[in-house]
């Protein structure tokens, strides 16, 4: 790596939005969450630990950018640049690993009773990176340890090296791993019988894991470059630099989307100045089409026939994630249903916040 022209604080400049931009999502996150029932969740925990892991590694490599651009003696400069290199390894690592988690997490919570394959899934991607990403990361800290070596130009160059070489594997097996999230729970919204509006939304939130993958193809396109020597080395630094706090960033913002739908409906919906925009244009509308028909008195808005319409049930009754999918226990009606057309499940109509439903799996 070369010194970068890009000064430290245009580069710090950098460095904060990729962090700020997780922390108001996963805050925004926490306080629906917090106010939906019985507090937080296993998710929201791990939400909140996969955004400390991204304000440290933006720290660490910071002070990377740093002791590359100091004007101390080599000795110390390159003692430093060795114990940040193996701090990135294993930190950096595990920051994309524990900002998918909350991901998984939702995962088992909403389909894992029915769906004992994609329980099964969750459970390998929750495990397997564990010892993956140790064993990339014990490789370079065997070349960027400083203790009881030569501290030299050399030790540097091999050090970063290595720094690189695990950051493109580990970049791949990241890139695998949001494109099997991604997959995972297409075949069960899939098989969910809703009406076309809330199906579309529900597909909406969870094809918004495209913006992950497209953050883990940046960072790794980033480190290949790195790695092969090709283009700009400023340009390569910056983003292999900038590129995994992105990837987990942007990992945090997308298990959060969900949260943030439910918040936008609970708070800002119901807010004063929503509610005047809304007026103003539906009484243009209205003035333009007519007087509006009448619906049923036995239907919802969502269109559901019966006495309880569980896509407009109370929402601090409900659990924060089942509300974006029209109700818990409709969404775990549904998949039995259309897993086996002769079973029967008789759940009760609310449940709150963090509720276990327990149904039967099937293979």
């Amino acid at each position: 790596m070369s010194n970068n022209p890009v000064s430290q604080g245009a580069f710090l400049a950098a460095l904060l939005v990729p962090v700020i931009v997780p922390t108001v999502f996963v805050g925004i996150r926490l306080l629906n969450n917090h106010g939906m029932g019985k507090g937080l969740g296993k998710d929201d925990w791990f939400s909140l630990i996969g955004l400390g892991f991204v304000f440290t590694l933006a720290g660490i490599y910071f002070g990377l950018r740093v002791a590359f651009d100091s004007n101390t003696d080599p000795e110390t400069k390159y003692t430093q640049v060795g114990r940040l290199a193996t701090a990135i390894a294993f930190i950096g690592s595990y920051s994309a690993y524990f900002a998918k988690i909350p991901i998984l997490l939702l995962y088992l919570r909403l389909f894992g009773g029915v769906y004992r394959w994609l329980r099964v899934a969750c459970y390998i991607l929750l495990t397997v990176p564990v010892f993956v990403l140790a064993g990339s990361s014990s490789y370079c800290a065997a070349y960027c340890v400083p203790d009881r070596r030569t501290i030299d130009m050399m030790f540097t160059v091999k050090c970063i090296e290595s720094l690189t070489i695990i950051c493109v594997v580990n970049g791949a097996f990241a890139l695998l791993s949001d494109i099997i999230i991604f997959i995972l729970p297409l075949p069960a919204v899939a098989n969910l019988t809703l009406p076309p509006k809330k199906k579309f939304g529900l597909s909406v939130i969870f094809l918004s894991g495209l913006l992950a993958i497209a953050a883990s193809a940046i960072a790794v396109y980033y480190r290949s470059l790195s790695w092969l020597h090709f283009g700009s080395d400023e340009a390569n630094n910056v983003g292999e630099f900038l590129g995994p706090i992105i990837e987990c960033s942007v990992a945090l913002v997308v298990s959060s989307v969900p949260a943030m739908s439910s918040f936008w409906r609970r708070k800002v919906a119901k807010s004063r100045v929503f509610s005047r925009f809304s007026a103003l244009f539906s009484s243009r509308g209205s003035s333009s089409q007519g007087t509006p028909r009448t619906k049923k008195s036995s239907q919802g808005s969502s269109g559901y026939t019966g006495s309880v319409d569980p896509y407009n049930a109370d929402p601090y009754n409900i659990d924060p994630y089942a509300a974006e999918i029209n109700g818990y226990h409709e969404l775990h009606r549904q998949m039995v249903r259309s897993t086996d057309p002769n079973s029967s499940i008789d759940l009760p109509e609310k449940a709150h916040c963090h509720e276990t439903i327990q149904t039967s799996p099937s293979s």
